[in-house]
């Protein structure tokens, strides 16, 4: 384990069944790996599909407890 935070891996469903494309390959790397099938390829799952994309960004910060601030 060498990132002290959560992953999360977008995979678009042109790539979802593609070994090379496996969240889990992250999971030497980060404490938690978060995976997420978003649809279209790897070009427009972040154009026409920015929004599937954008709606989950979303929930994971939402969910994320805030860092306190130092004053």
């Amino acid at each position: 384990e060498n990132l002290d935070t959560d992953v999360y891996c977008f995979v678009c469903d042109e790539n979802a069944a593609r070994i090379d494309y496996e969240p889990s390959s992250w999971r030497a790397l980060a404490r938690i790996v978060h995976d997420k099938q978003v649809p279209g390829n790897h070009n427009t799952c972040v154009t026409t599909f920015a929004g599937v994309v954008a709606t989950e960004l979303q929930k994971i910060i939402a969910g994320r407890n805030p860092e306190p601030r130092m004053q």
